[in-house]
């Protein structure tokens, strides 16, 4: 008797539970297909490094080569910090350039630096708006630079355009992206770097910075080497 007193409102309760259930599902569909649209997008955008003469880097790859090499070495360098944060921020850092496309900064003055962060604010706003509230949000922490983790991860961000230069057709790259023809013009923009990434970097992640000038030597070497 009490089963069937009360059975019409379990069958009610059985009913909108699935129903938002169903809605649920939906509503995950929408957002792995919006997102998955993104990162296809995203594995479109093209960047100034090369992995060889014919293959310029993309987003997607650059993320992943910074995730893989953020964590390692935050976990030589920074073992207090949560490499599990850097990696979903690795993943996502450069996202604002589905919007605005890659800004090579190798040879940008200050003002144009400038500009170029101005129109990245734009771009923020406008993919906050579009993307899912997690992923909006790690992307605020990440360019806002609101957590450690956050800062750790753009300095090791900074690393490697060197690296695919010192693997990849760096000369190359060097001539064709920048005018640098010799020796000369390669140091002096190296110095400005240099001089960049420690008034960026320096206080908070001081090891990156000497890794940074390190590579910086590396390639400066092999391409006096390469004139010789």
């Amino acid at each position: 008797m009490t089963t069937e007193r009360y059975a019409p409102f379990v069958k009610f309760e059985r009913h909108n539970a699935q129903k938002i259930h169903e809605l649920s599902i939906e509503r995950m569909g929408t957002i792995s297909l919006s997102l998955a649209e993104l990162c296809i997008r995203y594995a479109g955008v093209e960047r100034v490094p090369r992995y060889h003469e014919q293959h310029r880097e993309n987003d997607a790859e650059h993320s992943l080569m910074v995730g893989v090499l953020a964590i390692e070495l935050a976990n030589e360098l920074r073992p207090e910090l949560d490499k599990g944060l850097i990696s979903q921020y690795a993943s996502i850092h450069d996202f604002i350039e589905i919007r605005v496309g890659d800004t090579p900064t190798y040879s940008l003055s200050e003002q144009e630096l400038l500009d170029k962060h101005a129109l990245e604010q734009n771009a923020l706003q406008e993919l906050v708006d579009i993307l899912p509230p997690y992923i909006g949000g790690l992307l605020v922490e990440y360019e806002e630079q609101l957590t450690p983790e956050s800062r750790f991860t753009r300095a090791v961000d900074k690393l490697t355009p060197l690296l695919v230069d010192i693997l990849g057709p760096g000369k190359m790259v060097m001539r064709e992206d920048y005018g640098i023809t010799n020796v000369a013009q390669l140091i002096t923009n190296k110095q400005r770097l240099d001089d960049s990434m420690v008034r960026r970097f320096g206080e908070d992640t001081p090891e990156i910075v000497e890794l940074y000038q390190y590579l910086g030597d590396v390639f400066t070497k092999e391409y006096i080497n390469s004139q010789s």
